[in-house]
């Protein structure tokens, strides 16, 4: 029987940060609950959030309480942001891509569900020519997201391609015009994240493409904005009772061993079946 998350994270008070790009969304809202009753009454979460390159100067305020360690969540751009803090002794959590450093651990969402399950309920729908609208960070073909949603169009017998925008609803919306041209003949689109699902059935609706009768649309991280377009997405979404453990888990160790390079944590995902496929 495994242990409580608390009893692994050990005994004690103090103040544990969690910081996110935006913390309406759902993922964020639960994971902060989840992490708070986790870690006992006698600790506090505090909250905070960053845009552009700033992650560095959230993490300088955690340094400064000092923080018994920081869950960064969502995917970090600028990896030195994370790693000066992990050298000087802070523990850090990062939830999505991350940096390769002592005293940084990694949990991710199960790579191969996010990308099969998305194509298995296009696949059965009847789909047979997939888009992937991906983020323009990072080198052109290397990325695991890409190479995974490849070879699950791949193994299903079905035709895919692949096209770069900034994770935004604009970023969407022209990557969705950009398949539409490269790419004749798409009926399915998986894209990176809400914003850019959003993006894509707005622009559809413009051209007069009808989602899903004629493009179906699954968002591969839900963000909460399910009900920002009509019809509503489908999205993959996380345990979030096993992303807690997982991040709880990988504070402790942390905390226990210093300078520790931790095993990633894969937490598994759902699809979450709504209007949009």
């Amino acid at each position: 029987m495994r242990a409580p998350a608390g009893e692994r994270f050990g005994a004690g008070a103090g103040v544990v940060g969690l910081v996110g790009r935006d913390l309406n969304t759902p993922v964020f809202v639960d994971l902060a609950e989840g992490l708070q009753h986790a870690i006992g009454d006698a600790r506090r979460v505090l909250l905070a959030s960053w845009h552009g390159d700033r992650l560095g100067e959230v993490l300088e305020s955690f340094w400064s309480l000092p923080a018994e360690g920081v869950v960064v969540l969502g995917d970090v751009d600028r990896p030195d942001d994370v790693s000066r803090f992990a050298r000087r002794g802070l523990p850090v959590v990062v939830v999505g891509d991350g940096v390769e450093v002592p005293n940084v651990a990694r949990v991710i969402l199960d790579p191969d569900m996010v990308a099969r399950l998305p194509i298995d309920r296009l696949a059965r729908s009847g789909r047979r020519r997939i888009g992937m609208i991906a983020p323009s960070h990072g080198s052109p073909g290397h990325s695991a997201g890409e190479r995974d949603f490849l070879a699950a169009v791949d193994d299903a017998g079905l035709k895919g391609a692949i096209v770069r925008a900034q994770a935004t609803v604009d970023g969407g919306g022209s990557a969705l015009r950009g398949l539409i041209e490269g790419f004749p003949g798409m009926d399915g689109v998986v894209a990176h994240n809400d914003l850019m699902a959003v993006g894509a059935v707005r622009e559809a609706a413009d051209l007069g493409i009808r989602v899903p009768d004629q493009v179906a649309v699954i968002s591969a991280e839900d963000m909460g904005h399910s009900g920002l377009v009509t019809p509503a997405l489908t999205s993959v979404r996380p345990d979030n009772e096993r992303l807690v453990e997982a991040v709880t888990s990988a504070l402790g160790r942390l905390r226990d061993a210093p300078g520790l390079i931790p095993e990633i944590g894969v937490v598994p995902v759902e699809l979450v079946v709504r209007q949009s496929a």
